[in-house]
């Protein structure tokens, strides 16, 4: 879903809620001026000393005002956060639900660091926009318009100078703002995100890092990319004192402007005495309001900034679902490449290009490459996550484009480079992979990958509370593979199956995994030799990297 039309959406949605904030928010900003003029000809009219009665009704106004000042910010404050609590809500749920229909492969590494930054700024980031920016800005606006409607009644300059100065200070300033801060708020966002994307770098391949040369660099990196941010944000701060400076000068300039149209019509008989102190303290009560409006705007080219990027993770969309979906056969599935050629969305470089090759049912496709080549866009592709740009891809003589990815899910199985181990019990870990496995089928696939020794060891048995710290790396890719043996599919997808293990653990994972995939169509994406040694028994041995430079290639097995 469109991130704008969301947020449209949910304001429409309570529309007796959104009014009255809008409401609140006009009455915060005209509150403390009309205050400030009443308070004003209230001071003014009392040094002419006049009878009581002749005061009473600016005494009431100043009192019904100050109450009404602060009354109207607090149902400006409470119904401001709860319309952001909902939007929020709704927008969380909408950002993952966007992230889970484009799991596994379809969220590009790209946007790895965009998409942490959503999860955790971009949300608060377009909350902020809305209580600090657009909502007090359209309270200032009605106030603005009352204010100036007031102005006229004394004198056409005199709400002249008002609306000059008020327009300057809500439409000249954040302009401005933003125009400056535009430049620094992309960089800002870019240092951002390399910081983002090499933190999470170093998290994840701490492990195989630690204690080799690679450690120092990459957490050399990490801290230049973390000084190179803290730079942006330095420039940052030093542009967000712009507004309030710029503010300040208008509110000064309209002020003595009043006061000295006020003085000539004075001179001119065309005003009261007492009539003077209106205006001036009337444009302060406003300019109260409109300065905390320009001041807000120079957070505005970073909050847009991460709006944009939120709307970015929200954008992403699943495969569009087929209008006439096939089915698959059972058992072990063919799988073609027929001239197939692959892109990702807005880049021109082709990831695979004139791509053709067949494994048979129950054949094996071992991938092979450096780190980056695509061994990972072809795991999606054959799963049906991504279609191809050019070409077709089969599963079981079916064209992946007419099927529904329940289909593939029932007839495919996955197991990531780490299976993720959730923090619940073994047997909620386990069915994971089929809701409906009995205690006697969990224990079976505990047995086939060789964790009956864990699970005598663990108090409650399958009942035991787990999660991924409590599971070596080893144990945890058995899990997934135990998952895998109960998804009953009778096609496997290894994506980097032994990444995350030591090498004794490696050797049993892949003598392992050889014995359970017998029978089986099996596509593994690897750079570990083991892996390719143990499981390239009459299998298709396909080097990307080679295949770069040499397109079209075709391979078959028998």
């Amino acid at each position: 879903m469109n991130l704008r039309s969301l947020v449209r959406d949910e304001l429409a949605h309570d529309g007796r809620l959104t009014v009255s904030y809008v409401a609140t928010s006009i009455g915060a900003a005209l509150s403390p001026a009309v205050l400030f003029a009443f308070s004003a000809y209230l001071l003014a009219k009392s040094a002419l000393r006049p009878g009581i009665l002749t005061l009473g009704v600016a005494v009431g106004s100043v009192r019904f005002f100050a109450l009404a000042r602060g009354a109207s910010q607090y149902g400006e404050r409470l119904l401001g956060h709860r319309l952001a609590l909902r939007l929020a809500r709704r927008v969380r749920v909408a950002l993952y639900r966007a992230v889970a229909r484009a799991a596994p492969y379809r969220v590009p590494s790209a946007i790895v660091g965009t998409l942490s930054r959503a999860a955790t700024g971009g949300i608060d980031a377009l909350s902020a926009l809305m209580l600090r920016l657009a909502a007090p800005l359209l309270g200032v606006v009605g106030a603005s318009l009352v204010g100036v409607v007031v102005a006229l009644a004394f004198a056409w300059q005199l709400g002249a100078s008002l609306a000059v100065g008020l327009a300057l200070t809500l439409g000249v300033v954040p302009w401005l703002t933003l125009i400056a801060g535009r430049r620094g708020a992309r960089r800002t966002s870019a240092a951002a995100r390399d910081a983002h994307a090499m933190a999470i770098a170093a998290a994840e391949t701490w492990a195989e890092r630690y204690g080799t040369p690679v450690e120092g660099a990459l957490v050399e990196r990490l801290a230049s990319s973390l000084t190179a941010l803290a730079r942006e944000r330095r420039r940052t701060a030093v542009l967000e004192t712009l507004p309030a400076g710029l503010a300040a000068l208008s509110e000064a300039l309209t002020v003595a402007a009043t006061v000295a149209i006020g003085a000539g019509a004075i001179a001119h008989h065309h005003l009261q005495a007492v009539e003077l102190a209106v205006v001036p303290f009337l444009a302060l009560g406003l300019f109260e309001a409109a300065s905390g409006v320009a001041i807000a705007a120079s957070q505005l080219p970073s909050e847009l900034d991460a709006a944009r990027h939120l709307a970015r993770v929200v954008a992403l969309r699943g495969r569009e679902a087929p209008q006439r979906p096939a089915s698959l056969p059972d058992g072990p599935l063919a799988i073609e490449f027929d001239a197939v050629s692959f892109a990702y969305p807005g880049q021109s470089s082709p990831i695979v290009e004139e791509l053709s090759l067949r494994v048979p049912p129950g054949g094996r496709l071992v991938l092979t490459g450096t780190s980056g080549v695509g061994k990972t866009t072809l795991l999606g592709l054959v799963h049906a996550a991504w279609e191809p740009t050019r070409g077709t891809v089969r599963l079981g003589g079916v064209d992946t484009r007419t099927l529904e990815e329940a289909t593939v899910a029932r007839h495919v199985g996955l197991l990531p480079q780490e299976a993720w181990i959730f923090e619940a019990t073994l047997a909620a870990n386990l069915r994971l992979a089929q809701p409906a496995a009995t205690e006697d089928e969990l224990l079976a696939a505990l047995d086939a990958v060789g964790l009956s020794r864990l699970l005598a060891q663990l108090p409650d048995g399958l009942a035991t509370l787990v999660d991924h710290d409590r599971l070596s790396s080893g144990e945890a890719q058995r899990v997934g593979l135990a998952r895998l043996l109960l998804t009953n599919a009778a096609t496997w997808i290894l994506d980097e199956p032994t990444a995350s293990v030591d090498g004794q653990t490696e050797d049993e994972l892949v003598e392992l995994l050889a014995r359970l995939a017998r029978g089986r169509t099996l596509v593994v994406a690897t750079h570990a030799e083991r892996v390719v040694e143990g499981l390239s028994q009459g299998a298709i041995l396909l080097d990307l990297d080679e295949l770069r430079h040499a397109h079209g290639r075709s391979a078959t097995t028998d």
